[in-house]
């Protein structure tokens, strides 16, 4: 996770949100990958989740298309507020910002398929997310929260609870529940990483590379790997998966989206590095084995 999005300002102004309803169509979809452009030095080209119109934004909406299915974000009817989005990521996300007049019904409806687990997750630092799985611990989506305050722009926090489907929360300033307009940035994605790609340095050392969204990197927790490696895998795709995907680079991996020492861009996991758990390279040090040569 890079510092800018670990700010103080990130860990305080929080999370979902006052009278959004967010319904999730959900219909099973096929994955595929686009190519874009590698580096120069790559071996493999770097291969993206596609998915089909991507991010529709309309008045009061937001539809995303993902590999595993689709969910929309909409503001209830009645709200007394407005939604101003634009699509980030390449297409698989959304930035959006929402005006609150009142801020009393903090509540997310999600209507999911039976199969679809809507829950709230935390990272190391104790912040929440909506985070959207299927049975097969494939990522439907997820939305957080970057931004929150009242109009004079003082920060408010919020406290999450999920039953069911049904997300609640309350802003808070202090221990004190805030009763007031508030406005709230958030960001909604369908894939944790956009893109995953093999560099060759010779015959014998390759460094697996993987490019995180904001989603990717507040999803960080030790209760969440599982997801980041099933995802990870869909995202460089079989033959590379297979070829050079081994305990050493998912230990790699994993000290990143655990750990979190320093990874301020891509994710890099070196072949070459000395093989360790990651609960032992998860330190100033050996910073995910990222400082040997």
């Amino acid at each position: 996770m890079d510092t800018n999005e670990k700010s103080k300002l990130n860990r305080t102004a929080i999370r979902p949100i006052a009278a959004v309803s967010l319904t999730l169509l959900l219909a099973v979809a096929s994955t595929g990958y686009a190519s874009p452009e590698a580096p120069a030095e790559a071996s493999t080209r770097p291969t993206a989740i596609e998915v089909d119109a991507n991010v529709a934004i309309n008045k009061n909406s937001l539809d995303l298309h993902g590999p595993v299915s689709d969910f929309n974000v909409s503001l209830a009817n009645g709200s007394g507020s407005k939604l101003d989005a634009s699509i980030v990521d390449e297409g698989t996300a959304a930035e959006f910002t929402i005006d609150y007049a009142d801020s009393e019904n903090a509540i997310l409806d999600a209507s999911v398929e039976d199969d679809v687990t809507v829950k709230i997750v935390e990272d190391d630092e104790g912040e929440q997310s909506v985070q959207m799985s299927d049975s097969n611990g494939e990522i439907v989506g997820g939305i957080l929260i970057e931004d929150a305050h009242t109009s004079d722009g003082t920060p408010v926090r919020a406290e999450l609870s999920a039953d069911g489907k049904t997300i609640s929360q309350k802003f808070l300033i202090g221990n004190e529940e805030v009763e007031e307009p508030i406005t709230v940035k958030a960001y909604a994605s369908t894939v944790l990483y956009n893109k995953g790609w093999v560099t060759k340095k010779s015959s014998k050392k390759y460094i697996v590379n993987l490019d995180p969204t904001k989603l990717g990197r507040k999803q960080n927790a030790l209760n969440t790997h599982k997801t980041h490696v099933k995802h990870t895998k869909k995202v460089l795709g079989s033959s590379n998966t297979k070829k050079y995907w081994n305990y050493n680079i998912e230990q790699q991996f994993l000290c990143h989206v655990v750990g979190a020492w320093f990874p301020t861009g891509v994710y890099n996991m070196e072949s070459w590095q000395p093989t360790k758990k990651w609960q032992q390279i998860a330190n100033p040090f050996d910073r995910c084995n990222r400082s040997k040569k």
